[in-house]
This record gives structure tokens, sequence and C-alpha cells, in this order.
């Protein structure tokens, strides 16, 4: 598959929009979307204590501990994957070199959107579960605003399908390449 583009995901958004289940099957089964490209994503839920860590986060160049290295869109709040899989929140770019932070994935993770991840937060050097957070990539957000537009309801499954049918192929080949490494 070749990474998700605009001009990809419009026309993804089109054949959703328009009910045209053939083209938006063909589209994706080609692979010509690649429904793992996580170039950006919203953060949510979280009205807490570290409300103002939650938004749109934008994949930066950088990398840390090879993965990924996102940015809050004009703010100084970042989202890395720490040197034990979990994929932390972070105010202040020197807090990822301390490998620290206020929100994190209870489990690791191969990516912040990947399905089943489950949140938690830091109150008073206490770790609290909060099943309110969520990462959504732009796909999801896709099938998001077909739902909540009145959108076709067999194209949000086949968007649902595809994204959960790559995230275990990832999943998969990450644990096939974890247990041939020595």
């Amino acid at each position: 598959a070749t990474e998700s583009t605009p001009a990809a995901e419009s026309l993804l958004r089109f054949y959703a929009e328009s009910g045209d289940e053939a083209r938006l099957t063909a589209l994706l089964e080609r692979g010509i979307v690649d429904v793992l490209a996580t170039d950006e994503f919203i953060l949510s839920g979280h009205t807490g204590l570290h409300a103002k860590l939650m938004g749109e986060y934008k994949m930066e160049e950088e990398r840390v501990n090879e993965y990924p290295l996102y940015k809050k869109a004009e703010e100084d709040h970042y989202i890395f994957r720490n040197k034990g899989g979990t994929w932390m929140v972070v105010a202040g770019r020197a807090s990822v070199d301390e490998d620290a932070g206020f929100i994190m994935t209870q489990e690791p993770a191969q990516l912040p959107t990947s399905e089943g991840v489950t949140w938690e937060y830091c109150d008073d050097d206490e770790w609290v579960p909060d099943d309110t957070i969520s990462a959504i990539d732009g796909l999801g957000r896709i099938a998001i605003n077909l739902a909540d537009n009145g959108g076709h309801t067999a194209c949000v499954a086949l968007l649902e399908e595809a994204m959960n049918k790559a995230r275990e192929q990832a999943h998969e080949e990450a644990l096939s390449a974890t247990e041939s490494t020595p």
C-alpha cells in the first residue's frame, strides 16, 4: 500500500459520501490508501487535569525510540512511544527526553491510534484509567463524520473493516519481527 495522501483521502471520502460501495471497496482492496498512515490524529476525551493536552497532533520528521514523534499544533505538547512501548503525552520537548508524561497508554501499542488502546492519566503520582480518552486518525475521522452526517452505514462499515484488518496485520507483523529478533 502507498501512503495516504490528501487526494486519496478526498477520493475515499467522495466514494463513501456518495454511497459508491464498489469503488470504495476497490480503492481499499487495492491498497491505494494506507489506512495505517497516521500523519495526524486527534487526541480527545479527557476533561480533567490534563485537558489542555487534548487536540490535533501532527507527525514530526524526528523519531523517538524508532517511532514517530507527534506535536500538537501551535503548542509545545508531544506524543511519543517511550522505551517501554507505551505512548506518552507530555507538555514540553524536554519531557520527551526524560521519558515522562501526564497521559499514557495502559499497554504497549504499535500506534496511539491502534484499536483497543486504553489510556490513563497521572493524578498526584498515581495513574488513573480514563476510558474517555481516544486517538482518532484521519480515516477514523472520515468514518465518524459520515456517521454524524447521515452517511451510508455500509461505507462506514467498510472503512472500519479495512482499518481493523490493516491494524491486525500490522500487529501480527510487529509480533513476527519481535519473535525473529535474536
